[in-house]
């Protein structure tokens, strides 16, 4: 399975049998100290079984695959990952892989969130002329370098104070971590190359919010993250971004955007509607962090 992973980071294989089957998984370190589970499958010793064995089946399959993801969450902790995180596609009837989800419960991870997987094309989102950047105000926006990295440490974290977006992952990893994840891979980048396109916002002359976007081929980039300090939240500061993505997107020749917002935070999705983004899928965000002590 290793062969077959596209990142250049450790890649974690685990390995379960069972009397009625065997399971393997594997999952990557990734930059960040953060661990992504990837392929998880059972194999039953026998292709079919009659109908009064099924749900014994299935629970062994469930708990081998379990026993692999704990298996998986226990290494990348070894090697001094943060957190452990898996995502599951839901699709528009509700229904999620069943035996992953169970898996990844017995496995001791946590279902936190469902995410929006939301997209705009250019011609949807920004088909207007845009202003020059002088007559927009009163934002000020300086390129990542700009700032030194304790201080983006900083203010990153400011912008999580009370945020809707999956606040249950405040404090589950340092802010340079958590960076340095955010960094990790993109188009034209290398693995934890932070000369990338990264922003901060100021009002002011003092930094109020931060906008990171990851490039993914030659036309399509990520909005990754987008967040303003407490006290700048509420005066409509967040179209102002969105514009300066807009022109950030016809100078570097974008046609289209990607991001994924935690489903209950509606102020966003609002915004990003208005802007003529559409849902894709929704996604169950899944997680497991180290045990205390």
């Amino acid at each position: 399975m290793a062969k077959f992973s596209p990142f250049d980071a450790p890649v974690l294989v685990a390995h379960c049998k069972r009397n009625d089957g065997e399971c393997a998984g594997y999952a990557i370190a990734c930059e960040g100290a953060i661990g992504v589970l990837g392929g998880v499958r059972y194999q039953p010793n026998r292709p079919s079984r009659p109908e009064s064995e099924s749900e014994a089946l299935a629970e062994d399959a469930w708990d081998a695959m379990g026993e692999v993801v704990a298996q998986l969450s226990h290494q990348a902790f070894a090697k001094g990952v943060e957190l452990v995180q898996a995502i599951l596609p839901v699709d528009r009837d509700g229904w999620v892989d069943t035996d992953l989800s169970m898996a990844y419960e017995l496995g001791g991870l946590q279902c936190i969130a469902i995410l929006n997987q939301m997209e705009c094309e250019e011609a949807q989102l920004w088909c207007r002329d845009f202003p020059p950047a002088s007559e927009v105000l009163p934002l000020r926006f300086e390129p990542f370098d700009a700032m030194p990295w304790n201080e983006w440490c900083d203010l990153v974290e400011q912008t999580y104070c009370d945020t809707l977006d999956v606040p249950e992952l405040n404090g589950l990893r340092s802010i340079a971590n958590t960076l340095k994840g955010y960094a990790a891979g993109g188009y034209g980048y290398g693995q934890g190359d932070l000369h990338r396109p990264w922003w901060s916002a100021w009002l002011d002359g003092k930094p109020v919010g931060c906008l990171l976007l990851t490039p993914l081929s030659e036309s399509t980039c990520e909005l990754t993250y987008l967040g303003l300090i407490p006290e700048a939240r509420g005066h409509r500061y967040s179209p102002e971004i969105m514009d300066f993505i807009g022109r950030w997107m016809v100078a570097e020749n974008k046609h289209r955007v990607v991001l994924a917002v935690d489903s209950r935070n509606a102020p966003a999705i609002h915004l990003y509607r208005g802007y003529g983004f559409r849902e894709l899928q929704s996604l169950q965000a899944w997680i497991a962090v180290p045990p205390k002590g």
